[in-house]
């Protein structure tokens, strides 16, 4: 088993029923009022709970949080379990440090906003490597080789061995080509140039995508998707934005995904401009656990979170944890600044398996965007991806970024639990890592793990090359 040496204080926290009072704060906030998540540890039953919280409160700032008014009226109340109440509350930077030094108190921290970044080529032709029209005629081009297993690894993937039972989809997107070979795709590559081998689903899997919702009327996603909640309350439960369609297509898109017979289950926590907070990405992954408690107790998951924090966050480490326990594993991008991942949310917690991209044709480290240090776990193509454009029917365009290069290792998870069903998160981490192809990557830095995803394919392979 692979341990990453990587924690975050771990508050113990087993998560329960989500609920949302009606939120109302009947003074002013003060400007210089920051809004805070509240973590504390609770009495015996949930009434002594609350009355030693309002208490505490109370001694804290009698004027702000008075004894006579009812916790959901005063507070916003993110959990509450057998073990713990979260409160979502806005507080002085005097009281903040009070309240943080308080007994029963597991955590404090500031709800901090994030704006996921990725981007688009201006258009379809924005490609340093050739690009040429695919037709029928190609096929004279088809040569068939042989391919050689090189690998030996510990924990090998649960799929047959018997790579003619395997499906073939011919004109895949470059993206998928490479998850399906052991070297790179040439330089002179077609984008939808590329066969993709991937192996049969023998049972379901649910992929949640904690994003900015899903546009489940794209024929990418048709018939895949169930939407689920929306923690963005000034917004309907679609996908504005569109990451959130883009990174499920790449997942389990017809003919841009990796595991197409994964079903989505959408839980949107971005707005229109990309933007989330800690509280809605917390209440986001808190709804997952429960949903997955009580709509799939026999059904395996799991969770693509292509989300980055600039600084750790015990309460999402305690969900991600939480997530863990039950057998899910959380799949992330490091994030697209060029900087230490370490630095960032998950890529510092334990509970996540952290991905890098890779550039197409040179399989080369994308060094201009994407993340690194020693918190990455594996690399996989990222950069021009090919997949779904929200608010139209069936139009797809090139992406970049780690989101993408997340979607697909979090689609490889789904194929092998769907031939695995009852591994562990831990197994599940493992059996990607193990059967990484290691050093196959060029310019990767240093401090940074050169293993490069791949589904296991070691079959005759029809190489097809379109050439300008």
């Amino acid at each position: 088993m692979i341990l990453k040496v990587r924690s975050i204080a771990n508050l113990g926290i087993s998560f329960a029923l989500l609920f949302q009072p009606t939120f109302s704060i009947s003074e002013k906030v003060q400007p210089e009022s920051k809004s805070y998540l509240a973590t504390f540890k609770n009495k015996k039953n949930i009434s002594d709970t609350i009355k030693s919280i309002q208490s505490t409160l109370n001694l804290v700032n009698p004027s702000k949080f008075p004894l006579d008014t009812g916790i959901s009226e005063k507070y916003k109340v993110l959990l509450n379990s057998s073990i713990s109440t979260v409160l979502s509350l806005n507080l002085s930077q005097a009281d903040f440090k009070i309240i943080s030094k308080i007994q029963g108190i597991l955590s404090i921290e500031e709800d901090k906003q994030v704006v996921v970044h990725d981007f688009k080529p201006t258009n379809l032709y924005d490609f340093s490597d050739s690009l040429t029209e695919i037709g029928p005629e190609a096929l004279n081009n088809e040569k068939i080789i042989p391919f050689f297993d090189i690998l030996s690894n510990e924990v090998s993937y649960p799929f047959s061995d018997d790579y003619s039972n395997w499906i073939t989809q011919k004109y895949s997107p470059w993206q998928l080509g490479r998850v399906s070979s052991k070297t790179s795709i040439p330089f002179n590559y077609s984008p939808y140039g590329q066969e993709y081998y991937y192996p049969q689903s023998k049972s379901d899997v649910i992929v949640y995508v904690v994003d900015s919702g899903i546009d489940s009327s794209h024929l990418e996603l048709a018939g895949k998707v169930r939407l689920g909640s929306n923690f963005v309350p000034s917004e309907d439960n679609v996908d504005y934005a569109g990451h959130g369609t883009a990174v499920a297509a790449v997942i389990s898109g017809v003919n841009n995904g990796v595991a197409k017979n994964a079903k989505i289950v959408s839980v949107k926590v971005l707005d229109k401009k990309n933007t989330g907070t800690t509280s809605t990405v917390f209440q986001g992954l808190t709804w997952v656990l429960n949903d997955k408690k009580a709509n799939y107790p026999d059904t395996p998951a799991i969770v693509n979170l292509s989300i980055n924090f600039e600084a750790p966050s015990n309460i999402l480490n305690a969900a991600l944890k939480s997530l863990s326990d039950i057998g899910i594993l959380t799949v992330s991008s490091s994030g697209n600044t060029a900087t230490n991942q370490c630095e960032f949310f998950p890529g510092n917690s334990d509970y996540s398996l952290i991905v890098s991209s890779i550039l197409p044709g040179s399989d080369s480290f994308d060094s201009i965007f994407s993340n690194f240090g020693p918190c990455v776990d594996i690399l996989a193509p990222g950069n021009r991806v090919f997949s779904a454009v929200a608010g139209s029917v069936n139009e797809v365009r090139p992406y970049i970024g780690t989101s993408f290069a997340a979607g697909i290792v979090t689609g490889v998870g789904a194929l092998v639990l769907s031939n695995s069903p009852n591994l562990t998160s831990n197994e599940l981490f493992d059996t990607i890592i193990e059967n990484g192809i290691e050093n196959a990557i060029s310019n990767v830095p240093s401090d940074t793990k050169n293993l490069m995803i791949f589904n296991g394919y070691s079959g005759i392979k029809s190489k097809i090359s379109y050439f300008n």
